[in-house]
């Protein structure tokens, strides 16, 4: 087994709490001093189902509420680490970092990986092998920005904080930011360099198996030169998404995004450092969670579920109701005769 050390950000946001009944617990780890972010004493006014009291735990109930949204669809015995922390991130009236994530570190050739000399990142590579494959570390780190809806920094944009994804227009629901950047920390972006085109340590990843630019030769980005790679990452709406589970999921909900039946990939020219090749293109319709812009409040998975099953992500086990004995399914039958008979009897004497 091989272990590598984190490479990449994303331009969004991260990461959660315990969820209850939670099959793929998410735990975030408090990394805020005395007084700020998490622990922030300021006054909140309950809203859209956030009764907490202090913006500090506000924000740990938006956490949690996003982190439901994962925790229920995924499996795995190996609880998920996050870092997590608020700072004032670059902003500016009009633009900025809402928040910054990645995963701590990724693995390959571990317990039970599904391709071999493949890096996968440390939550997802933690759920195939069964164990934490780095006890001491968390799998996750992030940090968002809580100067948003100041005066540097959005002014007229501030977070929501409510659960139930029904903010005013202008406001950022919180819930689906962290939501959408979990979504990045379970896995769904790859490690390759978009600029470079270069491989993370010169291995494929289990997001680059699942990527094309349709009419290239070859067509698959993990087969392709760096220089290939860097001119597929900006080819929009050519790179694709090539897995079986998302192509099937899309075909069913989607009106629009697709191109030669796959679902299309954000690959903008010139390319966006953090955006490009991680999400879903901005044509689909409906909206995707994992789209490289904010445009509305989505606690929905949606198309990012299947695409998490494609990666490997262990799904959860529905038990089967167990069949009744047949000798049960019998005296069952003959009892309710019997209270029928016994019933058109009492009438008859009626």
């Amino acid at each position: 087994m091989t272990r590598a050390t984190p490479i990449l950000v994303s331009a969004w946001l991260v990461l959660s709490a315990t969820a209850a009944h939670a099959t793929a617990p998410i735990v975030i780890i408090n990394k805020d001093a005395a007084g700020q972010g998490f622990n922030d004493p300021t006054p909140f006014t309950r809203v859209g189902g956030n009764n907490a009291t202090t913006l500090g735990q506000a924000r740990m109930n938006a956490f949690q509420a996003a982190a439901a949204i994962w925790a229920t669809q995924l499996q795995s015995k190996v609880e998920v680490d996050v870092d997590a922390q608020w700072a004032s991130l670059t902003c500016s009236a009009n633009s900025g970092v809402l928040g910054q994530a990645g995963t701590v570190a990724v693995f390959q050739n571990f317990p039970h990986a599904p391709v071999a000399n493949t890096s996968y990142a440390g939550a997802l590579a933690n759920a195939l092998a069964g164990e934490d494959l780095s006890p001491t570390s968390s799998e996750i780190t992030a940090t968002f920005n809580s100067a948003l809806g100041t005066a540097a920094c959005f002014s007229n944009n501030p977070w929501y904080y409510g659960l139930d994804g029904k903010g005013p227009s202008n406001a950022v629901d919180l819930v689906s930011i962290i939501a959408h950047e979990l979504g990045h920390g379970l896995g769904f972006h790859s490690f390759v360099d978009v600029t470079t085109g270069a491989k993370y340590a010169g291995l494929d990843d289990a997001y680059l198996l699942n990527l094309e630019q349709f009419g290239a030769s070859p067509s698959s980005l993990k087969d392709m030169t760096d220089a290939q790679r860097v001119q597929a990452c900006k080819s929009e709406p050519n790179l694709l998404w090539t897995g079986s589970q998302v192509t099937a999921a899309a075909l069913a909900s989607l009106t629009a995004g697709l191109n030669h039946g796959l679902v299309r990939l954000y690959g903008p020219n010139p390319v966006q450092v953090g955006s490009s090749m991680n999400h879903f293109s901005t044509a689909l319709v409906p909206s995707p969670m994992m789209r490289p812009d904010y445009v509305q409040a989505q606690h929905d998975p949606g198309l990012a579920l299947p695409l998490m099953q494609d990666l490997g992500w262990p799904q959860p086990q529905t038990s089967p109701v167990p069949a009744s004995p047949r000798w049960l399914i019998a005296l069952l039958a003959t009892a309710l005769i019997a209270v029928a008979l016994s019933s058109f009897r009492a009438s008859a004497k009626q």
